[in-house]
């Protein structure tokens, strides 16, 4: 014990605590020595240090009381109340814990629910129209939903209902009659009359296609009155007597007597009565349209062309005035000098006139460049031309009569079977030679030499060939005959 006593002794007056890093380490330093107790083996040296002199013990933080609630921050609905609460009873120091747990608390204030006013949907889409014809009104509506008031919410405001007109096409309307006016006076003081009473169709009137009224728009009745003395009234004035200009018109009266009277005591004057009546001007006559232009008289170097109107527009009336003026008009036309003919160019030259020896082809050209008009001048010189030809030997000839062809450079007779029955044959002969075919004829020549091939046989010809080679024959060699069957042609 004692030695206990002596070193808290000792620690009281030699010793001095640092910062402590934890409950168990306590830096318990000499202050002579500086010499770490805690680092030595002294028995519950901490413990000692904590004893002696509460070196390096910090102590930990710890809550102060709560806080009252605070307000409710709303009038309705829900919200939540607050309280708080510090770490200062007391503060941690320096190595001391903080206090454990949360310094705020919280919890539900719950009032009633608050006021829902009312706000109104969309509109509905228009509706339709119900009439065809006339005014009415299209109707949408609406409804206080989006959300209903509830809670003492307000209500929406305006209308659930809106309306436009719907115009259509103003609806027929049929006329009706007024009542009918009271009786007119008697159209006489005396005799026989008439009163009348009317009535207009404008009941409404008839509008919009709508029908007229139908039945008379004058009523009339008899009125009787004693017997009239001396004229009468007027009658109506009778037609003109001219439907235009100036005309006259009549109208008559009666002479009313008692009987037995003479008309000469009672009235005096004419019964008729004449005026002078025009009831519309009389209508002049007036030209219509000029027509088209005729065709010109002639195509060049002058000419007349004619148009034409008539009093139709409108003719005039019986006393009207005729159209001032003429109904022909004539113009003048095609005033340029008229074309003379020119040639054409030559065409190519014509076949010749002889299939072989000598002969004529032509060539020919036509006043078309330009054409002479009607009154120009033709063209000057010939449309025709003539030339010589040659084309070839003919392939033919006559030896005392009788007719030789060439073939393959040899010289061999014809035939007289079918050739000796026309002159066909003799005048194709004549053609190629270029002599004359009027007088062509089949001749017998005789017997030709024996020496000599037969080349033709069975000629048939119509006249028009322009070779013996393009008649009908055998063909070449071919044959049935013999020399003294040889065919002659005369061309004299």
């Amino acid at each position: 014990m004692l030695i206990t006593f002596f070193i808290m002794a000792l620690l009281q007056s030699t010793i001095r605590c640092n910062d402590c890093k934890d409950d168990e380490k306590i830096d318990c330093i000499m202050l002579t020595s500086m010499f770490n107790i805690c680092n030595v083996n002294i028995e519950n040296a901490a413990k000692l240090c904590r004893q002696t002199c509460n070196l390096c013990y910090y102590p930990n933080g710890n809550w102060a009381e709560w806080s009252s609630w605070s307000a409710c921050s709303v009038t309705c609905g829900n919200t939540s109340l607050t309280r708080s609460r510090t770490c200062t009873n007391p503060p941690p120091e320096k190595h001391g814990k903080d206090c454990e747990g949360s310094h705020e608390d919280n919890k539900q204030c719950v009032l009633g629910p608050c006021p829902v006013d009312g706000n109104w949907t969309d509109w509905s889409i228009w509706s339709a129209c119900t009439i065809t014809c006339g005014n009415t009104t299209q109707t949408r509506t609406r409804t206080c939903t989006n959300p209903p008031p509830s809670h003492n919410g307000t209500d929406c405001e305006g209308t659930s209902e809106d309306y436009q007109p719907c115009l259509r096409e103003p609806c027929p309307v049929d006329g009706n009659w007024t009542d009918w006016s009271s009786w007119s006076t008697c159209s006489i003081t005396c005799g026989s009359g008439t009163h009348f009473r009317i009535r207009t169709c404008t009941n409404p009137l008839p509008a919009h296609n709508g029908t007229e009224c139908e039945g008379a728009s004058e009523d009339n009745k008899s009125c009787v009155h004693e017997p009239c003395r001396g004229w009468g009234q007027w009658n109506e004035w009778g037609s003109c007597s001219s439907t235009c200009g100036v005309g006259i018109q009549h109208r008559n009266r009666s002479c009313h007597t008692p009987i037995y009277t003479s008309i000469d005591d009672i009235c005096v004057g004419d019964y008729t009565d004449v005026q002078i009546c025009m009831p519309r001007a009389c209508a002049d006559g007036g030209w219509s349209s000029w027509s088209p232009w005729s065709t010109c008289s002639a195509s060049c170097f002058g000419g007349n062309r004619q148009r034409y109107r008539s009093c139709t527009s409108p003719p005039p009336s019986p006393f009207g005035q005729q159209c001032v003026g003429q109904s022909v008009d004539v113009d003048s036309c095609n005033t340029h000098d008229c074309t003379v003919g020119g040639w054409s160019a030559w065409s190519a030259w014509g076949w010749c006139t002889v299939a072989c020896g000598g002969g004529n082809y032509q060539r020919r050209r036509a006043c078309d460049s330009p054409t002479p008009s009607p009154f120009g001048r033709p063209c000057d010189g010939p449309n025709i031309e003539t030339g010589s030809c040659y084309t070839h030997g003919c392939g033919v000839r006559l030896v005392s009569g009788r007719l030789e062809v060439l073939l393959n450079d040899q010289w061999g007779t014809v035939c007289d079977d079918v050739f000796d029955t026309n002159s066909n044959g003799a005048t194709v002969v004549c053609k190629m030679l270029g002599l004359s075919t009027s007088n062509a004829s089949y001749i017998d020549p005789g017997e030709g030499p024996s020496s000599m091939p037969i080349w033709l046989d069975n000629v048939n010809c119509t006249g028009s060939e322009e070779t013996l080679f393009e008649c009908k024959h055998n063909g070449f060699s071919r044959h049935d005959c013999g020399h003294g069957e040889d065919a002659g042609v005369s061309c004299a």
